[in-house]
C-alpha cells in the first residue's frame, strides 16, 4: 500500500497535469443539466432532446472522480477528508440556507397549494442539510461528499486497483436502475459514475488519445448521435453508462489546449449548477403570470437558453465579486502590515 503522504515523482507530476477537456465538459453539462428542472410541459420532440439531460450529473460525477483520484496518492486520509468538507459542505449549507429561505418567503417558488412555510419543521430542516432535500437539485452536494468519502476507504483498503472502480461502477449503475424511483436511486447513481471517473485515470496513460479540441468534439458528437439513435433500443443505464465513459476518455486526452470559452464555463459551471432552479423558478412563475404562451418546444428551447443566460451572468458577476474582495482585504492586510511596522 502507498504511504499516505508520499511525494509525486517528476512521472506522477507530469499525469497530475490539469486536463483542459473537461472545462469543455463541465460548460456543457451545465447548459443540460438547467433544462431537468424546467417546470414547462414539452412537445415529444422536446422530450426527444431533452433526454441528453440525464448525463449532465453524471458527467459531473465522473469528473469529481478522476480528480479525486489525481491527489488521494499524495495527500493523507485525513487532509483529503478536511478538503472535501471544506470543498463541499460550506458551500451546501450556504445554499440549503438561500433556498429555505427563497422558498418561505416568496409565493413564486410554490409548487404546492400549500405554503412552503408550513412544510418546514426541524425534521425538514434537519433532511435538508443532511440530505440536501430543500430544494429538487442540492442533493448532489451532501451526496458527493458522502460518496467521496466512501470512496477514499474503498481506495485505502484495496490500493493500486484499476479495473475494479470500472467494474464496480457498472454493478452499481445497475442496481441503480433496480431501485429506480427509489429515495438512494440518484446516491447510488452518482456513486457509479464517481467509482468510474475514479477508475479511468489509473487505468489510462498519460495520453490515451493525440486529438485537438475539434477533434475531440467531433468524436464526442458522434457519440452524442449514436446515443440518441440507440436510445429506447438499449436500456437507458446501459446507453448512460457507454456515453460518459467515452466522453470522459475522449476528453481526459492532456494534449487538448486550454480555451478561454472551456476555462470560462469551468469557472461558472457550479455556481450554474446551484442557481439555476432559483432563476427558472422565478422565470417560469413569470411567464405564466403575464404571458399566455402555448407550451411548445420553441418555449422549452428559448426558456432553457434564457435560465442559462441568466445563471451564466449571475456566476460571472459573483466570481467577479468574490475576486474584488479578496483583492481588497489582500491590500486592507498588507495596509495593516505597513501601518503596524512603521508604528
Amino acid at each position: 500500500m502507498k504511504p499516505d503522504t508520499c511525494p509525486p515523482s517528476s512521472a506522477e507530476n507530469n499525469t497530475l497535469s490539469r486536463c483542459y477537456g473537461f472545462d469543455i465538459i463541465r460548460g456543457i453539462a451545465a447548459f443540460l443539466v438547467v433544462s431537468c428542472h424546467l417546470s414547462i410541459s414539452t412537445t415529444d420532440a422536446a422530450t426527444l432532446i431533452l433526454r441528453y439531460n440525464q448525463i449532465a450529473v453524471g458527467l459531473f460525477a465522473a469528473i469529481s472522480g478522476f480528480l479525486l483520484s489525481q491527489t488521494i496518492d499524495r495527500v493523507s486520509t485525513k487532509d483529503v477528508i478536511k478538503k472535501r468538507f471544506a470543498r463541499i459542505v460550506p458551500l451546501h449549507v450556504i445554499w440549503s440556507i438561500i433556498y429555505l429561505s427563497a422558498f418561505s418567503l416568496s409565493d413564486c417558488f410554490l409548487h404546492t397549494p400549500v405554503g412552503y412555510l408550513q412544510n418546514i419543521n426541524l425534521v425538514f430542516i434537519a433532511k435538508a442539510f443532511l440530505r440536501g432535500c430543500a430544494t429538487v437539485h442540492l442533493w448532489f452536494l451532501p451526496s458527493l461528499f458522502y460518496s467521496s468519502i466512501l470512496l477514499v476507504f474503498i481506495d485505502r483498503l484495496f490500493p493500486r486497483k484499476k479495473i475494479m472502480y470500472l467494474v464496480a461502477s457498472a454493478i452499481v449503475l445497475f442496481g441503480a436502475a433496480l431501485l429506480n424511483n427509489h429515495l438512494a436511486y440518484y446516491d447510488i447513481r452518482l456513486l457509479a459514475f464517481l467509482l468510474m471517473g475514479f477508475g479511468l485515470f489509473r487505468i489510462l496513460p498519460e495520453s490515451s488519445l493525440s486529438i485537438s479540441t475539434k477533434k475531440a468534439l467531433f468524436l464526442w458528437l458522434i457519440a452524442v448521435l449514436l446515443y440518441g439513435f440507440f436510445y429506447g433500443h438499449i436500456h437507458r443505464y446501459i446507453i448512460d453508462f457507454i456515453l460518459i465513459l467515452v466522453t470522459m476518455i475522449v476528453f481526459s486526452d492532456k494534449r487538448i489546449p486550454r480555451t478561454q470559452v472551456g476555462t470560462f464555463f469551468s469557472s461558472v459551471s457550479l455556481l450554474v449548477y446551484l442557481v439555476h432552479v432559483l432563476i427558472a423558478t422565478l422565470l417560469s412563475s413569470f411567464i405564466k403570470r403575464f404571458f399566455h404562451m402555448p407550451a411548445g418546444i420553441l418555449l422549452m428551447f428559448s426558456t432553457w437558453l434564457l435560465v442559462f443566460f441568466l445563471s451564466v451572468v449571475f456566476s460571472w458577476s459573483c466570481n467577479k465579486l468574490l475576486k474584488r474582495l479578496k483583492e481588497s482585504f489582500k491590500s486592507f492586510g498588507k495596509t495593516e502590515k505597513e501601518r503596524v511596522s512603521n508604528i
